[in-house]
């Protein structure tokens, strides 16, 4: 198994108006970001260790041929959460 992300999650955005950057779990930038167009991106890219995990899980789960319930690894709260992070989505 791949040992990715390499900068410890979780991964947050934090902006001065001018430019994104994002951080890992111990504030280090993982990247600087300029807008285009008015997106920035900052958030998919915050996202991308959740996201990772989560494309681990569902792999797993497919090898094994087995279903996803509230007490497994991924449930519809999880992807909903994720999917509100990597789009900047509020609650």
């Amino acid at each position: 198994m791949s040992t990715y992300p390499k900068t410890p999650a979780p991964w947050s955005i934090g902006s001065n108006g001018a430019s994104v950057k994002v951080t890992d779990a111990d504030g280090k930038a993982v990247c600087m970001l300029t807008p285009r167009k008015g997106a920035w991106n900052g958030d998919l890219i915050a996202a991308a260790p959740d996201l990772l995990d989560i494309l681990r899980d569902v792999r797993e789960a497919w090898l094994e041929d087995r279903f996803f319930d509230v007490d497994g690894i991924l449930t519809g709260d999880v992807c909903r959460d994720v999917i509100a992070k990597a789009t900047g989505e509020t609650l």
